[in-house]
């Protein structure tokens, strides 16, 4: 493939005043305005920087021969990375940071080149919106109507198991939401952290995000109502996936109570931590978080694409 402008075969490596040596096995090609260089920490397989090799840390700081001959490494890179990687990328986010502000941390232009390849991201429509997060899902910020509870439980021909089974299950879909959710919102090395750790330290982190996000006070007041309706529900799961279950009759002899007990409490349904629940009381407690499902969905967006279904 024919190169752009003036070439000079990479020998070495090259230094540039801001980013400073650049190893030759990262150097694509040069000229004498610009380097293409493979990004050292990439987003994506074959992302690439065409960085200018002067000192100049702004677009309008270019010439115009410059801007001229930017366009050109553009429109070279997509075609060399389209040739050489494999899987061949399904698209391309094009762009640079211009200036501190716009998130720039090496004060030497530069311009990404970022392939991109179908199923990367759960749901990639907004692009590069998503600097901004609050504001990438655009064709979902009108405002969710008032959460109301069912009229009806939705679960009500299920026996004991199949309701605590039931209740386990959707916990996880509900987890597996936030999850995808932070993994939008969050640098890759911090959701890393954040996915080893426990279901109440992701929902810390997500509040924390709606307090320093901007969203619009009524949106943030539903966010503050969702996460108060969520806390019965998570120490309820917490019960019953990490404590001793125990199904047994009421005084009446004929009405089944469930009681839960962790695991220190091995003096049974008597010592003060233990919960005593009634099937009617799981099966309100399951339509509640059959609800928060859906009231996430509303209010965060759905960033699960394989598994679109609440049960």
């Amino acid at each position: 493939m024919e190169l752009p402008g003036r070439i000079a075969t990479p020998a070495g490596s090259l230094t540039l005043p801001a980013f400073g040596e650049i190893e030759r096995p990262r150097l694509l090609a040069v000229d004498d305005l610009f380097a293409v260089v493979s990004d050292k920490f990439p987003i994506s397989p074959g992302h690439t920087l065409i960085i200018a090799r002067r000192a100049v840390a702004r677009f309008q700081e270019l010439t115009g021969a410059e801007k001229a001959r930017l366009l050109v490494w553009v429109d070279w890179t997509q075609q060399h990375l389209a040739s050489q990687l494999d899987p061949k990328p399904d698209a391309f986010n094009l762009g640079l940071n211009d200036g501190p502000a716009a998130g720039q941390t090496v004060a030497q232009l530069h311009f990404h080149v970022i392939p991109r390849y179908a199923g990367d991201v759960p749901d990639p429509r907004g692009g590069i919106r998503h600097i901004i997060p609050s504001k990438a899902r655009y064709w979902s910020q009108s405002q969710p109507p008032p959460m109301q509870p069912p009229k009806t439980p939705p679960l009500p021909r299920l026996d004991w198991p199949s309701a605590i089974g039931l209740f386990i299950l959707n916990f996880g879909m509900l987890d597996l939401l936030a999850q995808d959710f932070l993994q939008s919102i969050l640098p890759p090395d911090e959701f890393t952290r954040f996915r080893g750790r426990y279901f109440h330290d992701r929902i810390t982190r997500l509040k924390e995000h709606v307090t320093a996000a901007d969203y619009p006070p009524e949106k943030k007041q539903a966010m503050a109502q969702f996460f108060d309706r969520l806390e019965p529900v998570r120490e309820l799961r917490n019960h019953i996936a990490h404590g001793i279950l125990r199904i047994g009759l009421v005084e009446d002899q004929e009405s089944r109570i469930l009681t839960l007990s962790l695991p220190r409490d091995l003096d049974g349904s008597g010592c003060p931590q233990a919960r005593h629940l009634t099937y009617q009381e799981l099966l309100k407690a399951g339509t509640e978080l059959t609800q928060l499902i859906e009231d996430f969905k509303s209010l965060f967006g759905n960033w699960i694409v394989d598994a679109d279904v609440g049960f």
